[in-house]
């Protein structure tokens, strides 16, 4: 390409970006992004303000400029444990300066279409599922929800603190078994045995968040309010993890639950974890070695899925 060919490629653009945005002229309104995972054949999702897109990984997926900012991209595979990553989009110092010059037209064109401020997510995303032990759970959120947690509660599930990493293990590693633990606020007549105090807390949100100003929605300002509080079956869920986490598979249910509404919209909970005893406690420990047998004999290949389900039900209405 001659000389006087990019003169007039780039005096073309700059006349493109005098009459259109600039970030969606030069970058568009959509960047590929290519998603690789370990092992390959996993699903991917990548989700951003704008909607979702899907693919296989190897495979690209194509994130929406329009509200840039943050994005989620995860992978999945049976077997595994999914992997996620948050992208979010780096604004382009170049673009943003002809966006403001000559008298800011650029700018109020891609702040119309919402591709401003414009800028590039990652070209390439690498992700790496570890296997799942048998009889675990995979507990990673959706895609939305990840993105959700991280852009209102500053939670990233993708890269998770040692606390919420240990969470999340310990909710894979008994979410089965979480089903047929009973919580309670009352009491039982079976007989029992105290196992132990636990308590649980959960933080809320309620807070108003300013935004850009539309020209796109009649130059009306986005203020936004984010207000959210943990149910008391979500804190019954929390209660069975944390017996989980501190007594093992010591107990059968909790009972005396309690809860207290904090500032903000916090919640939290307590109760007493209990064991059965008795012929009661023989029977329950029976179902859960049936249960066991029936999982290897589906491992084995020596009954069928719906077998399995069938007999798993059965076993259940037991308890």
């Amino acid at each position: 390409m001659g000389q006087r060919s990019r003169v007039k490629i780039g005096v073309a653009v700059l006349l493109a970006c005098n009459q259109f945005a600039c970030g969606a002229v030069i970058s568009g309104t959509t960047q590929r992004v290519r998603v690789s995972s370990d092992p390959d054949a996993a699903q991917i999702e990548a989700v951003s303000r704008r909607g979702s897109r899907s693919a296989t990984a190897p495979g690209y997926v194509d994130v929406s400029r329009r509200r840039p900012g943050l994005g989620v991209i995860r992978a999945s595979k049976e077997g595994y444990h999914s992997a996620c990553r948050v992208i979010e989009s780096k604004r382009d110092p170049a673009l943003m300066t002809l966006d403001i010059i000559p008298a800011a037209l650029p700018l109020l064109l891609d702040l119309m279409i919402k591709t401003w401020p414009p800028g590039d997510y990652p070209k390439s995303v690498d992700l790496a599922l570890e296997p799942l032990p048998q009889g675990w759970v995979d507990v990673l959120p959706s895609a939305t929800a990840i993105l959700d947690a991280f852009d209102i509660a500053q939670v990233n599930f993708c890269d998770p603190s040692a606390e919420l990493k240990g969470w999340m293990r310990i909710r894979s590693q008994y979410a089965n078994r979480a089903t047929r633990i009973i919580a309670t606020s009352g009491d039982l007549s079976r007989p029992y045995d105290v196992v132990g105090r636990v308590d649980v807390s959960a933080e809320g949100t309620n807070y108003w968040v300013f935004n850009y100003w539309r020209f796109g929605s009649l130059g009306t300002f986005d203020l936004r309010h984010y207000e959210y509080k943990e149910d008391p079956a979500a804190m019954n869920e929390m209660l069975k993890f944390r017996a989980f986490e501190k007594f093992g598979d010591t107990f059968d249910a909790i009972l005396n639950v309690h809860y207290e509404s904090m500032p903000h919209n916090s919640v939290s909970a307590g109760g007493v974890a209990v064991r059965f005893t008795g012929s009661e406690a023989s029977a329950h420990q029976g179902n859960e070695e049936r249960l066991k047998e029936i999982r290897n004999l589906l491992d084995k290949g020596l009954i069928t899925n719906e077998q399995y389900e069938q007999k798993r039900a059965d076993i259940l209405k037991g308890l």
